[in-house]
């Protein structure tokens, strides 16, 4: 046979090899697409049985661990942790799909966030819930207000509101009624028969700028960060739907099995034999929903 005439076996080696190669690289590539895409859904994607909660130091998250998790764990889930320095970053990381839920805020900071970051939160449920409250170290009775006092008060914009709709509720202010309950501002006072001098600070700070104040508005969990002395409550909030606290989630997640879980925990029998147990039992304010 002459050689021009001889199958080219190297060449046909060749080419399997390059073939073989080819879909390697074509698996490799649709493993990565669908890795991305596992990382690109909610934290319970790496396990239907793993919850993962954005908490935040403080009461919520502590009723969370101590009251909730055990009912979870008992249904076969377990429950992982990751720490944020505020609400906000937890915020951002459930939108981001980075964990699953938080348990720290109400519909209307919620709200707030979605508004300022296109985002796309939702409640799963109402939750037992912290007050806010009028506090002074040098007063023991609203009947004691002198004009001019000045009173501290939350500037972020959904607990700002909060605190105005409670010095309006004690009678010191008087607020526009066409206003957004959920979005007032010192520009809604329409009255302010005491000429309180109402100054917006971080809701952190006020417990401990407390003592330069004739007043403050603290909401419940500085109030229980900062171990501050309820001796020197003077007025409690009426709660309304918008300022109670939320199992707070992505909408993706809406149907998800987990979240029918979380919701049921927190409504069980177990969990309202525990809150009713727990020394921090006082601090609490719980919904009928929760009832």
């Amino acid at each position: 046979m002459h050689a021009a005439n001889r199958p080219r076996r190297g060449n046909t080696t060749m080419r399997l090899g390059h073939w073989q190669r080819g879909v390697a690289a074509i698996a490799a590539i649709v493993g990565l697409v669908a890795s991305l895409a596992a990382c690109g859904g909610s934290a319970n994607s790496q396990s239907d049985k793993t919850i993962t909660l954005g908490a935040t130091p403080g009461p919520y998250a502590e009723l969370f661990k101590k009251g909730v998790q055990p009912i979870l764990e008992k249904e076969g889930y377990t429950v992982q942790y990751k720490n944020f320095n505020d609400p906000q970053a937890a915020d951002d990381a459930t939108e981001r799909g980075l964990v699953d839920l938080t348990v720290t805020q109400h519909r209307a900071y919620m709200q707030a966030f979605n508004k300022a970051k296109d985002a796309h939160l939702v409640d799963a449920g109402v939750l037992p819930s912290l007050s806010t409250g009028l506090y002074s170290d040098k007063q023991h009775s609203l009947k004691n207000v002198k004009s001019g006092d000045l009173v501290l008060v939350p500037q972020d914009s959904s607990n700002l509101s909060r605190a105005l709709v409670l010095l309006s509720d004690i009678g010191w202010i008087s607020l526009n009624p066409k206003t957004d309950i959920a979005k007032l501002t010192p520009n809604d006072i329409v009255k302010n028969p005491h000429n309180l001098n109402i100054k917006l600070v971080d809701r952190a700070s006020v417990p401990r700028n407390l003592p330069d104040a004739d007043w403050g508005v603290i909401c419940g969990q500085p109030a229980y960060n900062a171990k501050v002395d309820q001796k020197l409550l003077v007025a409690k909030e009426h709660f309304r739907p918008e300022f109670l606290n939320r199992i707070v989630i992505k909408d993706t997640s809406r149907d998800e099995a987990w979240v029918k879980a979380v919701a049921n925990a927190y409504h069980s029998k177990e969990f309202k034999h525990f809150l009713e147990t727990d020394p921090s039992r006082s601090y609490w304010y719980v919904p009928e929903d929760n009832a």
